[in-house]
C-alpha cells in the first residue's frame, strides 16, 4: 500500500487512488469479526492511509467452498464488519468486487457499490474459475428479490410456484414467458427463452440484471441507516419464504 501511495506521489499522479484489499476466505470464515486479530490489523492500516486515498477495493479469494453465492455466515459477518468500519468510521469509499445478492447488504452497511454478474466468476473470486472450465455452458438460474437469491429453473421455480409462494417469483421484463408457461403447467415445453439447456441464459442474464436494478433503486438516496433498515427487513423476509419453502 506505502508503495502505491509512493509510485502516485513520484508520478505527480491526482487521479484517485484505490487501495486493494484481498483476503483469502479461510481467515474470515468461523471467526468472530469484532476480535479477529487479522481485521484489526488491516482496519487499523487501513484507517491511518484514509487522507492519502480515495478509498479501498474489497475481493474476497474463495478458496474453500465451490458456491457462488455466499451462505457462510461468518463470513458474511466479517464482510459486513469491515465495510462498516471503513465506510462509516474511517469515512473511506469502499468498493466490493465478485459478490452476488450479498453485495446489497454491502452497499447497505455503507460500500458505494459492488460489482457482480451472471456467471459464477462474476459472482466470485476463486483462482479455479480461471483455468479450464470443468463444468461446461451455462443454464438459466431464476433470481428472486423476495428469496435474495437463484432458484432452479430445471425443478426449484415450479415447486415454489405449486407451494404458493408466487410472489417470491420476481416479475421483470424477461419473466412473462416463464410465467405463462408455469400458469399453464407447461415449464418444460412452454418457454423456449427459460429452456434449462446449455447456454440458453439470454432471458436470465437479462433478469438477472433487472432484479439487480430493482434492489439498488431501491436504496438510492437513503440514509445509511434507512438502506440498513430496509436491508434488514427484506432479507429476513427472505429467510422466512426460505423456511416456509423448506416446510412444504
Amino acid at each position: 500500500w506505502d508503495a502505491a501511495i509512493a509510485a502516485q506521489r513520484a508520478l505527480a499522479d491526482d487521479r484517485p487512488l484505490l487501495l486493494t484489499l484481498a483476503i483469502s476466505d479461510p481467515l474470515l470464515r468461523d471467526q468472530d469479526a469484532a476480535t479477529n486479530p487479522l481485521i484489526r490489523q488491516l482496519l487499523a492500516e487501513l484507517s491511518a492511509r484514509r487522507t492519502e486515498v480515495a478509498g479501498v477495493f474489497l475481493a474476497v479469494n474463495q478458496a474453500t467452498a465451490d458456491e457462488y453465492t455466499c451462505s457462510d455466515g461468518s463470513l458474511a459477518e466479517s464482510l459486513l464488519h469491515i465495510v462498516g468500519a471503513l465506510a462509516l468510521r474511517a469515512n473511506m469509499a469502499v468498493f466490493v468486487g465478485y459478490q452476488g445478492v450479498v453485495g446489497a447488504a454491502l452497499v447497505a452497511a455503507g460500500a458505494v457499490s459492488w460489482s457482480t454478474g451472471y456467471y459464477k466468476r462474476l459472482r466470485r473470486l476463486r483462482l479455479a474459475d480461471y483455468g479450464p472450465a470443468p463444468g461446461g455452458r451455462a443454464r438459466p438460474r431464476f433470481l428472486s428479490f423476495a428469496l435474495a437469491g437463484d432458484i432452479g429453473v430445471e425443478h426449484g421455480i415450479d415447486a415454489v410456484w405449486r407451494a404458493g409462494l408466487r410472489a417470491a417469483i420476481t416479475r421483470t421484463a424477461a419473466a412473462p414467458p416463464l410465467l405463462a408457461a408455469l400458469s399453464a403447467r407447461q415449464l418444460a415445453t412452454g418457454s423456449p427463452e427459460w429452456a434449462y439447456t446449455p447456454g440458453n441464459i439470454t432471458a436470465a442474464w437479462g433478469h438477472y440484471c433487472l432484479v439487480l436494478d430493482q434492489i439498488c433503486t431501491s436504496m438510492v438516496g437513503q440514509p445509511t441507516e434507512g438502506r440498513v433498515d430496509q436491508c434488514s427487513q427484506w432479507l429476513a423476509r427472505a429467510a422466512d419464504g426460505i423456511e416456509r419453502l423448506a416446510g412444504t
